[in-house]
C-alpha cells in the first residue's frame, strides 16, 4: 500500500452523467497531488470539465469513480477543510450584508466566539487590502474590491485547500493583476494552500508551483508542468523571462491540440 505525504490527493476520478450506452462521460482517471502551501493551476479548453473537476474535489459532486483525499481522508460530502471563492463576486456576497458582516457570517454560523470573530474578520479585510472599507455593502465598491471581500471571507475561515474557480475572469486586466499579487501575497502570509482554476495560461504560471494541463472532454491529464521560478513574482519581470515563453508555448500547444482517449491511448487531431 502507498502512502503519500500531499494535502489534497485526486486518484483516478471519473464522473458520467447518465447510465448505459446513453451516458456522458466528463472525467475519465484525473489524478494529481497538490503539496501544503503550494499553488496548483487548472487549464484545459474550453468546456472541458475543469468546473465539475472542482465540485468533485470540493464534495459538492459525488464522482463515479475514484477518490479524493484531503489529509488523507476520503472526502465524503463537503468538508470543513475547504472553502472556494467563485467567479461571480456579485451572487457570492449578500448584497443586503456589509462586507465585514459577509466575512464574519460564516464564522458566526459555525460557532466561533464573537472576539475571534472580530479578530478574524479585521485581519483578513486588512490582508486583501479592504481595512476601512468593512461597513460598506458589495453594491457600493468596485468588481475587484468584491472579490477581494469574497477571498477574505474564505480566509476568514482557516481552510486547509482554498478552492478558487475562475475568480478573476470578470474584472479589467490591471484589476485581475492586482488580485493575482494579492493571490501570491495571501499564499505567503497564512500559509494559504489554493487549487486555482483559469482559462489564462499566462495566468496559471504566473501564480503556481505547478500547471495541471487537461484534455478535452472526457478529460484526462495531459501534463503536469513544474513551475520553478521564485516565489517572488513580479508583472513584467517574471513574464519576460525566456522560460515563462518556453512554457506558455508548451501548454498552449497541448491544449490546442487537446487529445481523446482511444483504446487507452492518446489521439490528437490531424
Amino acid at each position: 500500500m502507498t502512502t503519500s505525504s500531499a494535502l489534497l490527493e485526486v486518484r483516478e476520478l471519473g464522473h458520467s452523467y447518465g447510465r448505459g450506452p446513453g451516458a456522458l462521460s466528463i472525467l475519465d482517471g484525473i489524478g494529481f497531488e497538490v503539496e501544503k502551501n503550494q499553488i496548483v493551476s487548472l487549464v484545459g479548453p474550453s468546456g472541458c470539465g475543469k468546473t465539475t473537476l472542482l465540485y468533485a474535489i470540493s464534495g459538492l459532486l459525488r464522482p463515479s469513480t475514484g477518490e479524493v483525499r484531503l489529509r488523507g481522508t476520503p472526502v465524503r460530502g463537503v468538508p470543513a477543510g475547504l472553502a472556494m471563492v467563485f467567479q461571480d463576486y456579485s451572487r457570492s456576497l449578500y448584497p443586503w450584508m456589509s462586507i465585514e458582516r459577509n466575512v464574519d457570517f460564516p464564522l458566526m454560523a459555525n460557532g466561533v466566539k464573537k472576539q475571534e470573530r472580530r479578530e478574524r474578520v479585521s485581519t483578513c479585510l486588512e490582508a486583501v487590502g479592504l481595512a476601512g472599507h468593512g461597513q460598506k455593502y458589495p453594491w457600493q465598491l468596485s468588481g475587484g474590491m468584491q472579490q477581494r471581500g469574497a477571498i477574505a471571507r474564505a480566509l476568514a475561515c482557516r481552510p486547509d485547500v482554498l478552492l478558487m474557480d475562475e475568480p478573476f475572469a470578470s474584472v479589467d486586466a490591471q484589476t485581475r493583476e492586482d488580485l493575482e499579487d494579492l493571490v501570491l501575497s495571501v499564499r505567503k502570509r497564512f500559509d494559504t494552500t489554493i487549487l486555482f482554476i483559469t482559462h489564462d495560461i499566462d495566468e496559471s504560471i504566473y501564480l503556481s508551483d505547478k500547471v495541471i494541463v487537461l484534455s478535452k472532454s472526457p478529460t484526462f491529464v495531459q501534463d503536469q508542468v513544474d513551475v520553478r521560478f521564485s516565489r517572488e513574482r513580479d508583472q513584467i519581470g517574471t513574464r519576460s523571462l525566456p522560460e515563462f515563453g518556453v512554457m506558455r508555448a508548451h501548454i498552449a500547444s497541448l491544449i490546442r491540440g487537446a487529445g481523446a482517449h482511444v483504446g487507452g491511448a492518446m489521439v490528437n487531431p490531424a
